[in-house]
C-alpha cells in the first residue's frame, strides 16, 4: 500500500486485512512461479478500465460486483452516451453500462505500461461457491444463457433429450450446469485468477464481495472520490437491482431470445423463477409465496417484488442473509463428492489467492 497520507481515514483493521491479502497474493505468486504449488496456472488480464484523471485501473471479473465499477468508470471517463448530463455514477442505468463501448474494458498489453507506473490497481475476488451458485442462477435457472449454453450441457443427459427440450434449454438443473462449468470456460465462472491474473495485474488493493462497500470506499478515497459512496441509500440500491434484473430478463425471452416467449415460457412462468431467484439470493422473505396478477402484467409484477423486498426490512437482515446461505448449501450439498472434489481442484488458485477454503457441505 502506497502514500501513507492517502489512506490515513483509514482504520488499521481494514489497512491490515487489505495489505495481509496483497503480501499473500505476492506469497502465491512466487510459489506459482516456483512451482510450489502443484498446479498449472494459466492466468491473463481479460480486461481493464482505467480513468487518467484519477489514476485508477480496474480488472474487471464478472460476478465479482462489476456493474458498479463499471458505472464509475462510465462517469469518470465520460462515456454514457445519455441525453443529459450526470452527477453520479448511480445517475448512469445498471443496464445501460454493460451495452457501452468498451463495455469489458480495454486491452491490458495496451496500457500495461503507463498503468504500471503510476495508476492505482484493484480488483475483487468472490467465494468460489458462491460466484458459481450466483452464476447458476442469473445464467441459467434465469433465462440468459438459455439459448446460449444449454442446448450444449442438455446433450449431456442420457439418453439425449428432444428437439423442443434443447431449444427451449429451461431445465439446466445446478449439478448439470456444474459439471459443464469445470470443463468449460467462461468469464461468468471461470477461476478469477485466470481471468484477472493477480501475478501479472499486480493489483495494490484486492477487494471481496464479502466485504465490498468497506473495499471499495477505500479505493475510492484513495483516489479522492470518496463522495461517490456518502449517504448511498442501499435499500434504494437493491430495488433498483431489482427492477433491472425484471427489465432484462423479460427482454432476453421477448427481445433477445423471443422463441423463448413463443414456444418455451410464459410471462407468468418467468416471474415465478425471478421470485424464486429473489429469494435464494436474500433479498425477499422466503415465507412470502408467489401471486401473480391475473391478468399477469410485468408493472403488476414489478410492484408485487418491490412490496415484498419492502417488507424484508421487518424480516430481519440476518434472517434474509441466513435464507441466502442456506440456499446455496443446499444446493452444494446436493452435488456429488467427486464433483465438489473437482470444484476443489479447479478453483485452487483462487483458494490459495484470496484466502478461501475448500468445502465439502457435509
Amino acid at each position: 500500500m502506497k502514500g501513507g497520507k492517502t489512506h490515513s481515514h483509514v482504520d488499521n483493521a481494514t489497512l491490515e486485512d487489505l495489505r495481509a491479502r496483497h503480501e499473500r497474493g505476492q506469497s502465491v505468486c512466487k510459489a506459482l512461479r516456483l512451482k510450489e504449488i502443484n498446479v498449472t496456472h494459466t492466468g491473463h488480464v481479460q480486461g481493464v478500465f482505467v480513468n487518467q484523471g484519477h489514476k485508477l485501473a480496474y480488472c474487471f471479473v464478472p460476478k465479482t460486483g462489476c456493474t458498479f465499477w463499471k458505472q464509475v468508470f462510465s462517469f469518470l471517463n465520460n462515456v454514457t452516451h445519455l441525453k443529459t448530463p450526470v452527477s453520479s455514477p448511480f445517475d448512469i442505468p445498471r443496464l445501460l453500462v454493460h451495452r457501452l463501448p468498451n463495455a469489458y474494458g480495454v486491452d491490458w498489453n495496451g496500457v500495461k505500461k503507463s498503468v504500471l507506473r503510476d495508476h492505482l490497481r484493484f480488483m475483487f475476488a468472490r467465494d468460489p461457491y458462491s460466484r458459481l451458485w450466483s452464476a447458476y442462477l442469473d445464467k441459467f435457472y434465469l433465462p440468459d444463457f438459455w439459448t446460449l449454453f444449454s442446448g450444449r450441457i442438455l446433450s449431456r443427459r442420457s439418453p439425449k433429450p428432444g428437439k423442443d427440450v434443447l431449444t427451449c434449454g429451461m431445465n439446466v438443473s445446478f449439478a448439470e450446469f456444474v459439471d459443464f462449468a469445470l470443463d468449460f470456460n467462461e468469464p461468468h465462472w471461470t477461476p478469477v485468477a485466470s481471468s484477472c491474473d493477480p501475478c501479472k495485474f499486480l493489483p495494490e488493493v484486492i477487494g471481496k464481495m464479502e466485504t465490498y462497500t468497506r473495499d471499495a470506499k477505500v479505493v475510492l478515497g484513495r483516489a479522492g472520490l470518496g463522495w461517490i459512496l456518502e449517504g448511498v441509500d442501499h435499500h434504494k440500491h437493491v430495488q433498483n437491482e431489482l427492477e433491472m434484473l425484471i427489465q432484462y430478463n423479460f427482454e432476453v425471452i421477448h427481445t433477445k431470445s423471443p422463441v423463448l416467449a413463443d414456444k418455451c415460457i410464459s410471462d407468468e412462468a418467468l416471474g415465478a423463477r425471478l421470485w424464486t431467484t429473489f429469494q435464494d439470493n436474500g433479498y425477499i422473505p422466503g415465507d412470502l409465496a408467489y401471486s401473480p396478477s391475473s391478468p399477469f402484467t410485468q408493472g403488476a409484477f414489478k410492484d408485487r417484488v418491490l412490496e415484498a423486498f419492502n417488507k424484508s426490512e421487518a424480516y430481519g437482515k440476518g434472517r434474509l442473509k441466513d435464507q441466502k446461505r442456506t440456499a446455496m448449501e443446499n444446493a452444494f450439498k446436493q452435488l456429488p463428492r467427486e464433483t465438489l472434489q473437482r470444484i476443489a481442484e479447479r478453483y485452487v488458485v483462487d483458494f490459495k489467492m484470496f484466502d478461501y477454503k475448500p468445502r465439502y457441505f457435509v
